[in-house]
């Protein structure tokens, strides 16, 4: 379905203008990954399981906490660029190997009432995506994740890229 060089044709989800505020709000955020199989009915013994696709699906759920600028551009977006939520998009998400950019789409009704709280906007979402990334990880790389932890790594990881490419 997608696989890694799929991602930069899609549109990107507006990290440019809605800032910090495009990332959702870490409380009330869930993500659970689809089970693939299926099972048959067998009139007398244990089911019978096939898998569907090995695509990893998830799942993610979350709020946004926009202001009325961020959330004007958020709704432009939302019904031009990915048309009216029906296209897919790449965003950053967390994953089984922490967070990553994924192709994803919202749900049917995915995109939820907007409510207002003094100066902000908080829009419920729930997005399906295609997680890439815990597949293509070797057996040793997925170790080393399980021992040192996803975040750990990702960190460390993020410190040293700003160490060698920032001005001395």
């Amino acid at each position: 379905m997608f696989n890694q060089d799929d991602l930069d044709e899609l549109v990107d989800w507006p990290y440019d203008v809605l800032g910090d505020a495009a990332y959702f709000l870490k409380a009330g955020y869930s993500y659970t990954v689809k089970d693939n199989r299926e099972f048959s009915d067998t009139s007398a013994g244990i089911p019978i399981s096939r898998l569907v696709s090995r695509q990893i699906i998830a799942t993610h759920i979350g709020q946004l906490l926009l202001n009325d600028k961020q959330l004007a551009y958020f709704e432009w977006w939302y019904y031009n660029k990915i048309n009216a939520g029906t296209d897919w998009f790449k965003i950053n998400l967390m994953t089984g190997a922490g967070m990553n950019t994924v192709p994803a789409m919202f749900n049917k009704d995915g995109k939820g009432q907007v409510s207002s709280s003094n100066l902000y906007f908080t829009i419920p979402c729930q997005l399906t995506a295609i997680e890439l990334p815990i597949k293509s990880l070797s057996e040793e790389d997925i170790q080393i994740l399980a021992i040192n932890g996803t975040f750990t790594l990702q960190n460390s990881l993020e410190k040293f890229s700003k160490i060698i490419h920032e001005a001395w």
